[in-house]
């Protein structure tokens, strides 16, 4: 007599449940096996970061080394080490940049790295979406 009747589920089964906690522990595990790993921090060499702009935190490692470097203080400190403490996974420490397996920022490698910046900024000023409007109005400034 209930033939046509609908059942309504409330909650998850056990077997949902259980796929939802290994999702969630899979996307947790690559997670932290991304940061661990190297936060983004090794290239194979200095060209990969104008080739592939998409390790902007080594980019940003590099750049502050560049200007650290440029500092009267501090211009005969080589090598150099620079990383990042991430407080996500705090018990690995420091995770260093890493240029081709070396750990080190050289001179020379500052001095490649420095091409790499102008080349960089080059190619930002040439690009399609850089434009220079010529055609602005003036706003003045009001004190209210």
């Amino acid at each position: 007599k209930n033939a046509g009747a609908k059942v309504f589920g409330i909650g998850k089964t056990d077997a949902e449940e259980a796929a939802e906690e290994l999702r969630d522990a899979t996307k947790a595990a690559l997670k932290l096996e991304k940061t661990v790993n190297d936060l983004g921090l090794k290239i194979e060499n200095l060209n990969r970061l104008l080739e592939k702009p998409s390790k902007p935190k080594a980019m940003q490692l590099f750049f502050y080394a560049y200007l650290i470097s440029k500092h009267k203080n501090y211009a005969s400190h080589f090598p150099l080490s620079s990383g990042i403490l991430s407080l996500r996974t705090i018990s690995k420490g420091l995770v260093p940049l890493e240029i081709g397996g070396n750990k080190s920022i050289t001179k020379e490698t500052l001095l490649d790295f420095e091409i790499i910046l102008t080349q960089i900024i080059r190619n930002m000023l040439e690009s399609e979406y850089f434009v220079e409007n010529l055609n602005f109005e003036y706003q003045p400034f009001y004190h209210f």
